[in-house]
């Protein structure tokens, strides 16, 4: 055998090869409970009434975890994202089996936040914007721009906010655990954003401008980080042949919430909670014929996956918001 051959297939042996797959980004836009819209009056979790006629932002840096621990970075994706236009992207073809993760960072990374937009072609993501989402060539691009109105109640939406992150400090990255979807060649990656959260924390009732890399504009970078963006796990009874139901309620709360199910069949469950990290936070027995449960969640605020068992049968799912 030739020996140039011979040390080609050693060193391929030596490798996982990975199929070529078309991997396509799904994002379901909401505004706390409904589906995305601009001017639709939302009740932030301060209790006041909100809008939004304006919402951007940039995505960039996207990189795939998959196939045990391996990376693959899309490194020249830049996406600017209008959440009432846009819901599905196209991230690229490559090797990957079985995806982990998907990372992704909210803003323009520093090599590219302070060069000059007019160097882009037209219909770049980085190229000049209207309106505009470039601050100028100190600060960079605006990383994301909301701006709505707000006031007491859903009558009285009339006090004007805008607020505008930049900054190289607020590059902020997005880890999630994803379930990815394959049909044939065909990747889909399932998340869900809530524009609601960006406002987590902060009372516009009154109106309020900031643009800046500090102060507001730094909180919301922050929220958009910890709590806009969740993986979209397909929720309810999840094993084949299992019929039953799942819910949780409120959801999101600050801090009771019942867990109500039936489970027709089983008679010893077990329910656990964990949160992202996939780090049990409660764990505890379930009488099949009980059919509620007062979980007292008193953890951090975030995104939680409530999970029954039977044995190590995962029956039914559920995703509970602590606010």
């Amino acid at each position: 055998m030739n020996r140039y051959l011979l040390f080609l297939i050693i060193c391929l042996g030596s490798y996982p090869i990975f199929s070529q797959v078309n991997v396509t980004l799904h994002m379901e836009q909401k505004l706390g409970q409904e589906p995305f819209a601009y001017n639709l009056a939302t009740q932030s979790e301060m209790g006041y009434a909100f809008t939004i006629t304006r919402m951007q932002y940039y995505i960039s840096n996207v990189r795939l975890i998959h196939d045990g621990g391996q990376l693959t970075s899309i490194p020249d994706l830049y996406l600017l994202v209008d959440p009432a236009l846009d819901s599905e992207f196209e991230l690229g073809n490559f090797g990957v089996t079985d995806l982990e993760k998907i990372e992704f960072s909210v803003g323009v990374d520093p090599d590219h936040n302070h060069l000059d937009p007019t160097t882009y072609p037209s219909g770049h993501p980085l190229a000049p914007q209207n309106p505009s989402m470039h601050w100028g060539w100190s600060s960079g691009y605006r990383f994301i721009a909301l701006e709505g109105f707000a006031g007491v109640d859903s009558n009285s939406t009339n006090n004007n906010y805008q607020i505008h992150t930049v900054g190289d400090v607020n590059y902020y990255t997005v880890s999630l655990d994803i379930q990815e979807e394959l049909v044939g060649n065909e990747m889909s990656i399932h998340i869900e954003a809530d524009y609601a959260q960006l406002l987590k924390d902060i009372n516009a009732s009154n109106g309020v401008i900031s643009h800046a890399s500090t102060g507001l504009s730094k909180k919301v970078a922050g929220n958009a980080r910890d709590f806009v963006f969740s993986a979209n796990l397909e929720t309810g009874i999840t094993s084949p042949g299992v019929e039953g139901s799942i819910n949780v309620s409120p959801n999101p709360t600050d801090g009771v919430a019942m867990v109500n199910y039936d489970l027709p069949g089983f008679e010893k469950l077990t329910l656990s909670v964990i949160d992202l990290s996939g780090r049990t936070v409660f764990r505890n027995d379930l009488d099949g014929s009980q059919k509620t449960f007062v979980l007292n969640a008193d953890w951090q605020p975030g995104l939680y996956l409530v999970r029954i068992f039977n044995g190590g049968q995962l029956l039914a799912l559920e995703k509970l918001v602590i606010k």
